[in-house]
């Protein structure tokens, strides 16, 4: 099965870089670190997420709704969106941190090297993501998190676009 994929134009590069840049310059400013523990993240970092946002939104035919200095559980109705750039010779495990809420699901958006073209690999429903086999102690950045790997992912898109269409609950 092939991974539905979208390649963003110029105009989206140029909205989610803006908003990438954005939200960087407001977290220094409120002294806001990164959910994962990382004081300040990169802008390629930040870039890379918003991206992932756009591609996601554009793939599932959803609204992008950037907001700045809200910090929301779920990017879209009860999906989170997690985008991870791959390495030289292996794709990237899906990483749900630890405070991360278990009602949704967390889909995971892949790029290209050059951060244009990304691809949808699949999701899974966040109390499952969660489960203990896929716990590391030590992660790369040297803190623990769920690390799912890609052939657990499920690839069932209509029923992503539900829950990423699915009104959280306030």
């Amino acid at each position: 099965m092939v991974n539905p994929a979208w390649t963003l134009d110029r105009p989206d590069r140029d909205l989610a870089d803006d908003v990438a840049r954005q939200k960087k310059a407001y977290n220094e400013a409120n002294k806001i670190e990164a959910r994962n523990g990382n004081p300040y993240p990169s802008l390629a970092e930040y870039v890379l997420g918003e991206r992932g946002e756009v591609a996601f939104a554009r793939l599932l035919d959803l609204e992008y709704r950037p907001e700045v200095g809200v910090f929301p559980p779920w990017d879209f109705g009860l999906v989170n969106v997690k985008a991870r750039k791959p390495y030289v010779g292996f794709r990237p495990d899906l990483i749900i941190l630890p405070h991360a809420p278990p009602g949704g699901v967390y889909a995971l958006m892949i790029p290209d090297e050059d951060r244009v073209r990304y691809e949808l690999f699949g999701w899974i429903y966040g109390w499952d993501g969660k489960d203990r086999k896929y716990w590391k102690e030590v992660a790369q950045n040297g803190r623990p998190a769920f690390f799912v790997p890609i052939r657990r992912l499920e690839r069932d898109w209509i029923r992503l676009r539900e829950w990423a269409t699915t009104d959280p609950p306030a």
